[in-house]
């Protein structure tokens, strides 16, 4: 929601024009008008565009008679108002009923299809069933034991489905697991291990912090608090951006839940600055968004999802020795190579910025509109507080990050500022199922030795890097790849763990570098489909305001600059002794 203005005799609505915002005029004064009727005189406190909550078109025209203020309601804000008060939708089209007669109310209604499955989506179903049979005979063949075998067919299964997306993520590896009980390829300790393990506890802590962090108000809150604060130029809209997502990667362990709460915030400032859309302003604006979702996702261990489950291969002690400070300080310079490329690779792409400014007053009136921090907002921010302490301290007062996480989690729940209807429904739970799923599959693996056969299949590429950091770091950066043409970015992880770890422990790799190295590297990507944070964005219309080419041309180079940071590291890594 943003302030607007309209001078005497310019229109807020145009009749037969598709609504695009409704408006809530603070002061001045507007006439609707249906042809050259006269209908009503909207003064302060009234609405215009009332149709944007369910018709195909303005109905008539909202015309300024003085100088007027209102606040603009976007339709993709308005429409998720409508979803969380199911009367609101009906209550703002009732309210024109007095105006618009039922010729000009054209509601929109969905279309009927016949339902038709894609070629994709068939050929995908296909191979699911066929392919698992086929390997299951081939690797009893080779020699394989039944329970490896069985493990093989449903781990293909799982790989078909995720390859073409046939069902939500974490559906193939949740349906793994209760087939495996079913057949009892494995005892339930072992099928189910993950959930009664720390990641479980993290993931879950993790997840409820970031729920509070936006359900309080408190993300919002400090957005607006650093646009007041930075100065008033395009850079800085840029660099308020990627603070606010440094922020939320603190305590957000999602990219895909970053850019969602980031999404809105580039909205409001795009139009508050009144970019064209397609500029260099707008596109620029864009990139420092997702770079301020997606930078920092290697920053910390608590940063990625995946990382939180990667980290859990390791022993625990070396979990408390690597975690926290540690990995702050030696992703540290990393994240400076990637923060100055970022900077560097704008300037490049986006020559033709242009000077723009937010309203300030704007600003102090959203933030006024906050009020006072709630009971809630307190509680969260103490709570955030706390878990950075906590996490970035294990190495010192060895207490793990799982029972720091699960303190503040408790601290959420008994002070109320998170209630059971928060914890069912804002906290990202088929996220922890896919995690905690794929990572209970890793461990049955190892249970029935294919960690072992896989280990010594891969000694080939062991030989070839010979303990060379060098050569594995190459090694790392094509497995990856293959894997992430194929994988989602946390399925590509785990299994890229599962391929290197071994091959690092036997090559004398520090196990650190190897998860930080992939945790970098799966963040590279070519193609949309590669990255979910990327399709939220599209799917939230992004590129209908911004240039896509002008931002892949970016992403490209952001591709390189992860290689570059990981090799620039190697320095400083060897002073730290991990290399």
């Amino acid at each position: 929601m943003d302030e607007v203005t309209f001078v005497d005799g310019e229109c807020l609505t145009r009749e037969g024009d598709t609504p695009d915002a409704m408006y809530l005029i603070t002061t001045g004064k507007a006439e609707r008008l249906r042809g050259t009727e006269q209908l009503a005189i909207l003064g302060p406190n009234a609405l215009a565009g009332q149709e944007t909550a369910g018709l195909a078109q303005f109905a008539h025209t909202v015309r300024a008679v003085s100088d007027v203020r209102a606040w603009r309601i976007p339709r993709t804000a308005l429409a998720q108002l409508c979803s969380a008060v199911p009367r609101l939708e009906a209550t703002l089209i009732h309210s024109l009923s007095g105006d618009v007669g039922l010729s000009k109310a054209v509601v929109l209604l969905p279309t009927v299809h016949s339902p038709v499955v894609p070629a994709r989506t068939l050929f995908g179903w296909s191979l699911t069933l066929a392919l698992p049979p086929i390997l299951f005979a081939a690797s009893k063949v080779s020699g394989l034991s039944l329970q490896a075998s069985i493990f093989i067919a449903i781990f293909t299964a799982v790989i078909t489905m995720w390859v073409f997306s046939l069902v939500d993520e974490f559906v193939p590896p949740f349906l793994a697991l209760v087939f495996m009980l079913f057949v009892g390829l494995a005892p339930p300790a072992v099928v189910l291990s993950s959930f009664a393990s720390s990641s479980m506890m993290t993931l879950l802590g993790v997840f409820a912090l970031a729920a509070m962090m936006t359900s309080s108000g408190l993300s919002n809150r400090i957005f607006l608090w650093l646009l007041l604060k930075l100065p008033n130029r395009p850079l800085w809209h840029q660099v308020s951006l990627i603070l606010y997502g440094l922020v939320l990667s603190m305590g957000t362990p999602s990219a895909n839940n970053r850019i969602a709460l980031m999404m809105p915030a580039f909205d409001d400032m795009r139009l508050g600055l009144r970019l064209a859309p397609r500029s260099a302003n707008v596109t620029a604006l864009f990139t420092a968004t997702f770079a301020g979702a997606f930078l920092f996702s290697s920053s910390l261990a608590t940063s990625k999802s995946a990382t939180i489950s990667v980290f859990g291969f390791l022993p625990a002690h070396l979990q408390d020795d690597f975690g926290g400070l540690f990995w702050l300080s030696a992703a540290a310079f990393s994240t400076l190579v990637l923060l100055g490329c970022h900077f560097l690779a704008s300037r490049w792409v986006f020559r033709d910025v242009e000077v723009a400014e937010v309203s300030r007053a704007m600003l102090a009136d959203r933030l006024k509109l906050l009020g006072a921090p709630s009971m809630a907002e307190k509680v969260t921010a103490s709570g955030f507080v706390l878990f950075l302490l906590g996490a970035m301290t294990t190495s010192v007062h060895h207490v793990s990050p799982a029972a720091v996480v699960g303190a503040v989690l408790i601290y959420l729940l008994v002070t109320g500022a998170m209630t059971k209807n928060d914890l069912q429904k804002n906290v990202d739970w088929p996220m922890i199922v896919f995690l905690i799923s794929t990572d209970c599959l890793i461990k049955v693996m190892d249970y029935l030795g294919l960690t072992a056969e896989l280990a010594q299949s891969l000694r080939g590429m062991s030989a070839f890097i010979h303990g060379d950091t060098y050569r594995f770091i190459g090694l790392a950066l094509c497995v990856v790849l293959l894997l992430r043409l194929f994988f989602p970015i946390p399925a590509g992880m785990l299994l890229s763990a599962v391929i290197l770890l071994p091959i690092a422990q036997s090559q004398g790799i520090h196990l650190w570098l190897c998860i930080f190295v992939i945790t970098v590297f799966s963040d590279i990507w070519f193609f949309r489909y590669q990255i979910t944070p990327y399709m939220i964005a599209v799917n939230a219309g992004v590129t209908a305001v911004m240039d896509e080419r002008a931002f892949l041309r970016h992403n490209l180079l952001m591709n390189g600059a992860r290689l570059l940071a990981v090799l620039g590291s190697l320095p400083m890594w060897s002073w730290m002794g991990l290399v």
